[in-house]
């Protein structure tokens, strides 16, 4: 199942003179992210999403609001219950159930094109969450925090995942020998 995450394509090393064969160069190139800490962050960020759910998103002496239909509306707490806060509810539960599908399907699904654009959905909702939630000028509490947190993290990966940041290193040999072949 990993084993194409395992084998890499072939490198070029655009720089090195032409008359420089590629088998005598010992380059090391390092992926970031690798698959392994983009799916440790993906992991991460999905439950920030998910814990903005169970967490206080605005606090006003010493008394916690919770968003509606939070699951510890019981602990003898207020819920934030103007106008527009019954959608930030609805968004972030969709942003966290909607990060956990991407998860999922980057764990199982060979492509990534339908798990990245399920993430970036996720976390594009979060941040309209976030948005829709801060306009109301209320202290902020750990779930507005944990959403936002969330999202960029989510974010961050597929974006860095997307881009195929790669790092070439290579050993002083190698650029004593190319430096020889180029004079």
């Amino acid at each position: 199942m990993w084993d194409h995450y395992l084998s890499s394509p072939p490198r070029y090393n655009f720089f090195a003179d032409s008359s420089t064969p590629n088998k005598t160069t010992h380059e090391r190139t390092i992926k970031f992210p690798s698959h392994a800490l983009a799916l440790a962050l993906l992991i991460i960020g999905a439950s920030f999403l998910a814990a903005s759910i169970f967490l206080p998103w605005s606090e006003t002496f010493l008394t916690y609001g919770f968003l509606p239909w939070s699951p510890l509306l019981d602990l003898g707490r207020f819920a934030v219950t103007l106008d527009d806060y019954w959608a930030v509810s609805i968004t972030a539960r969709a942003a966290a159930i909607l990060g956990w599908i991407g998860v999922a399907l980057c764990s199982y699904v060979r492509t990534r094109r339908l798990s990245y654009a399920v993430l970036l959905v996720s976390s594009i909702l979060s941040f309209v969450a976030f948005g829709v939630f801060t306009s109301g000028n209320f202290i902020l509490s750990w779930g507005a925090y944990s959403i936002i947190i969330g999202g960029i993290l989510i974010a961050f990966t597929v974006i860095s995942k997307n881009i195929g940041l790669e790092i070439i290193l290579e050993s002083e040999k190698d650029k004593e020998e190319s430096s020889i072949n180029q004079n």
